[in-house]
This record gives C-alpha cells, structure tokens and sequence, in this order.
C-alpha cells in the first residue's frame, strides 16, 4: 500500500503546534520538477508511482512531513535551538538527493526536486503560532525563485547577519520584520492593520502607504511606476453556486498566481472583496501591460474564474491620481466585455487586449 501523508490542514495545524510550544526548527517545501511530464510517458500510473515513493521517503524522515497537493510536499523540523541557514540548506540538498534515490530505486524514474525552506528567525522574534502562515507563505515564495532560477535547486533563506544584498536580503528583512511584530500578542492589532488575514497580502492601509512611498520616490528618480488593478469576474458567482469556502479558495489561488508572477520588489495587496492592486517600480507601459496580461491569462488557465485588468504607467500627479487611472481602466475593461486588460492612455480612450 502506498505511504498515506497527511495534508495542507495537517501541516498548518502542525506549524502552529510547534510554535506554540516553542518546538520550531525550520520548515522545506518540495515541488517535483516536471512533474506534469511524468503523466505524459504513457505508462499507465507513473505519475502516483512517482508520488507513492516520494512519500514512504518522506514518511522515513525524522520530522513531520506532509503530502500538501499535487506533487508539493512540505517537512517541518522541530528543534530547541534553531538550525542556521548553512546547515538547513546542507540537511535540504541531503533530503532531496535521498528522495530522488529513493524514487529511482522504487520505480527506475529519475525526478529532480526544487527546495524552499526557512528556520525560525530566532528567540527574539517569538514564538506565536500567528508565524505558521508567515512561515509557509515566506517557504512557498523560496520554493518559487528556486523554480526560476533552473529547477532542481535549494533556496533557503539567509541568517539576518549574512543576508546579501537584492531580493534575498529584501525577503530576510521582510520576513523578519513581520516576524518581530508576530512576536508580541500585544501587536496584534498591528498585523491585522497591515496584512489581509485570508490571502497574506498587504491590505488596503498597507498599499496606500507603499504607493506614498513610491511615489515621493519618482518625484526624485523620475523613474516611471505602474499601478495594476485586478477585480474577479467570478467570485459572486462562485459564492452563489458553491458556498463560500469555494470563493475563498478562488481568492487563494489568484494569491499564488500573484506570487508566482510578480518581482519581490513589488508590492501586491488585496484592496477589499474581490479586488487585488499592485505597485511595480521600473515598468514601461508596454512591459506593465505585459505583465497584467500575463496575470489574466494565468488566472484563466489555472483557477476557476476570470480577472478584468486595469493598468496605470507613467508619471502621474499624485499618488491618488496613479491609483484612479489604473481604477478608471479597470471600469472599462469590465465594461468592454470582462476578463480583459485596458491599459490606461487619456480620457475616452484605451488600448484593449
């Protein structure tokens, strides 16, 4: 029979465990590379056989592992003390190498495996099992820079000290400053000024104070800026013919689609409801309109609804004058027909995808 792995529930529930009692060491996510591939060999049951053999690897492991979907699989470390990050990423490329062997031995298949993982931040950071979402959230985005970056790799997040400069150094202070403010139940309220409790995102306090920021930065660069606004197509409809938690899910996995698309220099947030807004800094039009397209095109290959795309580039006014070009292009594209991307010229006049 094969090695049965608990799921996505099992493993926040247990995140949330092992902070609590302070037992957290480090989490990794694994993704299969190619997996999709697998199912096109045309041998009938390679794709579960694959998946099988990974988890009895998995399930041999010292630690919590855990089957979240697909071919993602996580693993969670508990420690009293803290692995650094030369050493999770040493015990990640050793765990890959021993699934890949594994898989082979058990069905002559060579797979490759992507890795993304994080230790806890330290002692000074707490323990507050409000972490467990930061910290899968934060393990995700690594496993997705890891896949960008060739497949078949490890990305673990540097220890604060050795944070390089660029993205990695951006995602370890981000990290670690949501981080601190988990740190305290007394600063409760501040995450929830600050993050959207369903997807993760930035909320609406959060964008507004970022675009200020981006936008007093152009003043002095004069480096043009994009505002990108996204509203669902679906959402009502989904809530009405499948309950809530079905909406909720469509709101997840545009989330990802966000994550997996966007730089981690811009800033995305969920507005409110159904619409998501995003700051990119360094876009032209023609690559702002790109990148939207691109965000509509996945969000309709891969979930279960549309997103009509609004999209401000240039050099605006104001702040608030960037934020209701890009708004006043989303009206046109949902009243151009929907699930389409209007990019925002002049008055009366839009160029349509």
């Amino acid at each position: 029979m094969p090695s049965v792995l608990p799921g996505a529930k099992a493993l926040n529930d247990t995140l949330r465990s092992v902070l609590r009692d302070r037992r957290f060491g480090a989490l990794l996510v694994l993704d299969i590379d190619d997996f999709s591939a697998l199912n096109r060999l045309g041998l009938r049951g390679v794709g579960d056989k694959v998946l099988a053999s990974v988890s009895t690897a998995l399930k041999g492991v010292r630690a919590h592992s855990f089957r979240v979907a697909g071919d993602d699989f996580a693993v969670v470390y508990s420690a009293t003390r803290k692995p650094t990050a030369e050493a999770l990423q040493a015990r990640a490329e050793l765990l890959r190498a021993a699934v890949a062997r594994k898989t082979y031995a058990d069905t002559g298949i060579r797979i490759t495996l992507s890795v993304g993982g994080l230790a806890h931040p330290g002692t000074e950071y707490g323990d507050h099992e409000r972490m467990a979402d930061l910290v899968s959230s934060t393990a995700e985005t690594l496993l997705i820079r890891a896949k960008r970056q060739g497949k078949d790799r490890v990305m673990v997040l540097p220890d604060s000290s050795r944070a390089p400069p660029g993205v990695l150094g951006i995602m370890a202070d981000f990290y670690r400053e949501l981080a601190r403010i988990n740190s305290s139940l007394a600063d409760e309220r501040e995450i929830e000024s600050r993050i959207d409790p369903l997807t993760g995102l930035h909320n609406r306090k959060a964008f507004d104070e970022t675009l200020d920021r981006v936008f007093r930065s152009h003043q002095h660069s004069g480096h043009p800026f994009a505002v990108i606004t996204l509203d669902t197509d679906s959402l009502k409809e989904i809530n009405d013919t499948r309950g809530h938690d079905a909406g909720d899910r469509f709101l997840l996995d545009i989330t990802r689609v966000l994550r997996e698309t966007l730089r981690v220099s811009d800033l995305c947030s969920r507005w409110g409801g159904d619409e998501f807004n995003i700051v990119a800094d360094r876009l032209t039009p023609r690559t702002a309109r790109k990148l939207a397209e691109r965000i509509r095109k996945t969000v309709q290959d891969r979930t279960d609804g549309t997103v009509s795309v609004g999209v401000f580039c240039g050099s605006p006014a104001s702040a608030h004058a960037a934020h209701k070009a890009a708004d006043e292009a989303l009206y046109r594209a949902k009243k151009a027909g929907k699930n389409r991307v209007v990019l925002w010229t002049a008055p009366q006049t839009a160029s349509r995808s």
